[in-house]
């Protein structure tokens, strides 16, 4: 049985105290905190859901989403995590949350190669892998326009042409159309992602998907803080959350933080 997001929204916050007390008796060196950043990450990504659609308050919804990005943000520069050969969705929660320091820091980072198994991040992009849309991502926070143009040309030409790649062809048109400043084609892109079939495939996850869609809610909130203000006729981009509202001030709540950091 899928539990209602109010029941799981308070398993998480009881989960998050459990694990809070545990750290709190750990010493710190037998501690994976890759792997508590990732399950607290996690929690936060359902208390932001969970402030917007039973709380009432985007302020913490954007507090939530800012821990993630945060918690994301240690991962890849302490602990080399590749995020970003995947986590689009992780990127658009940290974007949900205004904060465009943490959004400048984030567009700048690179994972390194390991020597033997993967090549340096930046490298991965220049043979068109999977790190290429994150880095779209990216270069869209930086407004580093020449460097999303030269994504796109490697992504027509080598990437999408390749069969696992084609269900990111509605991502390369958000790219794209976010290029040419073309609130149209931007807002065609996103109807598209909210679709019953596109919205399936690509928010597997059973609660939040019956509120939010992923990437759609986050690239559409991109397109309004590059000052595109885009209209998506879907419930699963609430409006409420697409005007572009900073917090005064944004906490690293868990102590570990600072610690990591």
């Amino acid at each position: 049985m899928v539990l209602s997001l109010l029941e799981y929204y308070n398993r998480q916050k009881d989960r998050e105290q459990q694990n809070l007390d545990r750290l709190s008796t750990t010493p710190p060196d037998k501690v994976n905190w890759n792997v508590i950043c990732d399950t607290f990450g996690g929690f936060n990504s359902c208390f932001a859901v969970a402030n917007i659609f039973i709380e009432r308050d985007l302020s913490w919804a954007r507090q939530h989403f800012y821990l993630c990005g945060r918690l994301n943000e240690i991962q890849i520069k302490i602990y080399n995590a590749r995020l970003f050969d995947y986590a689009i969705p992780n990127l658009c929660y940290a974007i949900m949350s205004d904060n465009q320091e943490l959004l400048q820091r984030l567009g700048r980072l690179r994972y390194k190669g390991d020597g033997v198994n993967y090549p340096d991040m930046d490298k991965m992009l220049e043979k068109g892998e999977s790190a290429i849309y994150c880095n779209s991502i990216q270069m869209i926070l930086l407004e580093d326009w020449a460097g999303l143009a030269r994504n796109l040309e490697i992504m027509e030409k080598v990437t999408l042409p390749k069969e696992k790649h084609k269900v990111m062809r509605l991502d390369f048109e958000f790219y794209k159309a976010i290029l040419e400043r073309n609130k149209t084609k931007i807002e065609k892109v996103l109807k598209e992602l909210t679709t019953p079939k596109i919205h399936k495939a690509r928010n597997d996850e059973p609660i939040f998907g019956q509120y939010i869609s992923m990437p759609a809610l986050g690239y559409a909130k991109l397109a309004w803080q590059k000052g595109i203000e885009v209209d998506v006729a879907s419930p699963l981009v609430p409006k409420e959350l697409l005007p572009v509202r900073p917090l005064d001030k944004y906490e690293d709540s868990y102590p570990f933080i600072k610690q990591l950091d």
